[in-house]
Formats: structure tokens, sequence, C-alpha cells
């Protein structure tokens, strides 16, 4: 893989991370369309990227909640309900 590869692939991911439609199929179909083969680790470090990149611009509100401790009740509802997706779709 060359470094024009990386960009684009890079790129895509940035850009489709947070749209309603899935990165990783966006990442699959370029990695055919180059010929790439195997690249579950790359795919991994592109969103390790992108969490790093969250953190990065969410820091002041981490670090908020940290410090309250989740002491609003009001945030670790919204919290849970945030989760509640995600946990059910784990149980089917």
């Amino acid at each position: 893989m060359n470094y024009f590869e990386t960009i684009i692939l890079a790129v895509i991911q940035g850009l489709t991370e947070f749209l309603p439609i899935s990165s990783s199929a966006h990442l699959v179909f370029l990695q055919s369309l180059f010929n790439l083969k195997n690249l579950v680790n790359f795919d991994i470090l592109l969103h390790l990227g992108t969490l790093c990149s969250i953190l990065v611009y969410f820091r002041k509100n981490l670090i908020t909640v940290v410090k309250d401790g989740f002491k609003s009740r009001y945030l670790l509802f919204l919290v849970l309900i945030g989760t509640l997706p995600a946990a059910l779709a784990v149980s089917f």
C-alpha cells in the first residue's frame, strides 16, 4: 500500500464515520478497488484514529464528566439511554 492509498482510505474513514452509512463498508469497497488484501490491522488503526480524534474534540466534556463522577442523575440517564440500542443489538 502506498501513501496515496493510505490517505484516500483515511479521508474516506473520516468523512463517512459520522454519517448514517457504514464507514467500514466504504473501506472494504475501496480496498477491493485498489486490489488491497488483508488490511484488518489497518482498518483497526483507522478506527483508532477516529476514536482519538473524538476524544480530543470532546476532551473538555469528558473531563467534566469524569470530575463530576456521574453526580448528575440526568447525565447518567442519558448515558444509559444512549447505550441501550447497542445492548439490544448485541443481545440479538
